[in-house]
């Protein structure tokens, strides 16, 4: 049986320190989320505040256990997503001329015509990790940095109207990075911890993400993705969970290749 909220008894106690190996695994674009032992088994549960993930909105999550009998469930923690902030710069062109001041129907002159759409992007966003009680333990900075280019060709229909025959759109990463800060899995002297990750092939969506304190990974699945985090020995594993999902969700470069590419796109359709 289920850990629902009639069966918590089948539910292992929220862990404490590593290691342990805790999973996400739902649709992440449902209302929440199971949270599982690597086995499988149903252990927590994620309750997305703010409604649906979104790369344009602010939200929260928080972890919670299951309903006891008689019992609301109880806050492990909870993550903040601060609004992402972009930084866009946008180039547009119709065939050979600057098309700024010009629509479709403007340029049409019965030959088929280019639509050409640049961006240079940037896009920053901040998550706050709070604990049981609601102090915060630690904050990760995200920033990522890319280019779009969309071209689109259209060419007279049998009534001249202009129709889309064609669209192309690439989207290049260029750069990333991570500030993580949370202080007692600081080394000595350190202001961060240190965050490696794959670093590249950004429409892979399985991808790796390392600190000292845990190991990420994101699993892409039909219909049904995965997030696992291994907490390392001797490090609060309910803290490492809540930032691991953060890193590895919210802050997947991925999400924002996709996003910027769509942007790209609408320009020229």
């Amino acid at each position: 049986m289920g850990c629902g909220s009639s069966a918590p008894m089948d539910c292992p106690p929220p862990p404490e320190d590593g290691p342990v190996v805790i999973k996400v695994k739902g649709k992440f674009m449902s209302q929440d989320c199971k949270v599982t032992t690597a086995e499988g088994q149903d252990w927590m549960f994620m309750d997305l505040k703010s409604g649906l993930f979104s790369m344009d909105d602010e939200f929260t999550y928080q972890l919670q256990t299951y309903k006891g009998p008689g019992q609301e469930p109880i806050p492990l923690g909870t993550v903040d997503i601060g609004l992402p902030e972009y930084d866009i710069k946008a180039e547009e062109e119709f065939g050979d001329s600057d098309g700024s001041d010009y629509s479709l129907d403007d340029l049409f002159d019965g030959d088929p015509l280019e639509h050409e759409y640049k961006l240079k992007w940037k896009a920053k966003v901040q998550a706050t990790c709070k604990d049981a009680e609601g102090n915060e333990f630690a904050k990760l900075k995200f920033k990522v940095k890319g280019k779009s280019k969309a071209e689109a060709v259209y060419e007279p229909n049998e009534d001249l109207e202009m129709v889309r025959t064609s669209l192309n759109c690439k989207t290049k990463v260029k750069s990333v990075k991570y500030n993580l800060t949370w202080e007692e899995q600081h080394d000595e002297g350190a202001e961060e911890l240190a965050v490696e990750f794959d670093d590249g092939h950004w429409h892979d969506w399985d991808r790796t993400f390392e600190t000292k304190a845990f190991k990420a990974e994101y699993n892409a699945k039909f219909g049904t993705d995965e997030v696992t985090c291994e907490v390392k020995e001797g490090v609060p594993a309910i803290k490492a969970f809540l930032i691991s999902f953060a890193l590895a969700y919210y802050g997947h470069p991925s999400k924002y290749s996709d996003t910027m590419n769509s942007k790209a796109i609408s320009q020229v359709s």
